[in-house]
């Protein structure tokens, strides 16, 4: 009986039902059908190790741009404070006005009752600024979360603000009763002479480009943050011995400043009102400085940072 006659080469070795040749080990040459257990624990090594080298430059890309959103929202507010001062002959806004005011006649409504985000909103999306009109606080809502909550805060219910202010340059004004009783206190004074701070201008401001005017706040949780600076440098806005009151210092103009222990608050005690340095894992944060332009701050510790005496000491 003949011999079939050999197969053509190519794909119709299969489709004419010749078997496959043999190779010298007998096995056939047919491909893979799939990875050995090995090669796939090869693969799996390998994919672990991008995913670990790829992880840290993910997050710190993350971090940077939470960063960079925080100095545009800090851009933006010094915008709306430029626009306060031009209508309000060149005062800056006050951090905070009480809603009963004590003076000669006794005591009344504040008609004046606000906070600077609430001016700064009235300045920068319309109406009246005042915490007392409770149709512009409601309709404002939406923009004030987005300008003046950061990024990288522990995320909270309701009407929050991130940022603090200078308590000098833009204090709390005027006399109010405290709910534990005593007073009337003023909410911002001069210790040495027992007068209300009044808000600066703009042209009283020396080096400008150095003094530090909005910064990354503490937040207060649960609930976000308060709405004005009244603890930094350690020290009640208050006390005499606080050189943001006296307006002088032992340290010297380039001291390093007192950056503070760098945490949150739980409730109205502890670090509330002072700096937050939040960005890159706690190691930095964003100011606003009085000529308009934001940066970033370095924080080591809390007498080693970036910001030294020369800006925050202010002079009346």
């Amino acid at each position: 009986m003949p011999h079939p006659a050999k197969p053509p080469p190519g794909g119709e070795l299969l489709d004419r039902g010749f078997p496959l040749y043999p190779d010298r080990k007998g096995a056939t040459n047919a491909p893979s059908q799939g990875f050995t257990l090995v090669e796939l624990l090869v693969v799996i090594s390998i994919i672990a190790v991008l995913v670990a080298m790829l992880l840290p430059a993910l997050r710190q890309a993350r971090e940077a741009a939470g960063n960079i959103a925080c100095l545009g929202r800090l851009q933006q507010i010094g915008v709306g404070i430029a626009s306060y001062t031009q209508e309000n002959q060149d005062y800056l806004p006050y951090a905070d006005s009480p809603f009963w005011l004590y003076n000669s006649s006794g005591n009344g409504a504040n008609p004046t009752y606000s906070n600077w985000s609430l001016l700064i909103t009235g300045t920068l999306a319309g109406g009246s600024g005042l915490a007392s009109d409770s149709n512009f606080v409601k309709s404002t809502l939406a923009f004030r979360q987005k300008l003046f909550t950061d990024v990288d805060t522990v995320p909270a219910p309701g009407d929050v603000l991130d940022y603090s202010c200078h308590p000098r340059l833009m204090p709390s004004v005027g006399y109010f009763q405290p709910p534990f009783g005593g007073g009337p206190w003023p909410a911002s004074y001069d210790a040495s002479t027992g007068q209300p701070f009044a808000c600066y201008t703009f042209g009283r401001i020396d080096n400008p480009s150095q003094k530090i005017l909005i910064m990354d706040g503490t937040q207060i949780l649960p609930g976000g943050a308060g709405a004005k600076a009244s603890n930094l440098d350690g020290a009640a806005i208050n006390a005499s011995t606080n050189f943001l009151l006296t307006g002088t210092n032992s340290w010297g103009s380039q001291q390093p400043f007192n950056g503070g222990p760098n945490t949150d608050s739980q409730g109205w005690t502890g670090n509330w009102g002072n700096i937050r340095w939040r960005h890159f894992e706690n190691t930095s944060a964003n100011f606003l400085f009085v000529d308009g332009h934001a940066a970033s701050v370095w924080y080591h510790s809390q007498f080693d940072t970036g910001l030294t005496q020369a800006n925050v000491q202010v002079n009346r």
